[in-house]
């Protein structure tokens, strides 16, 4: 569950990067 938490944090922070980029 831990690894699992921690793949959709990495995700969120990915898609806020993708966004302030734009």
């Amino acid at each position: 569950m831990s690894s699992l938490l921690s793949y959709q944090r990495l995700k969120h922070l990915k898609t806020i990067k993708q966004i302030h980029a734009k």
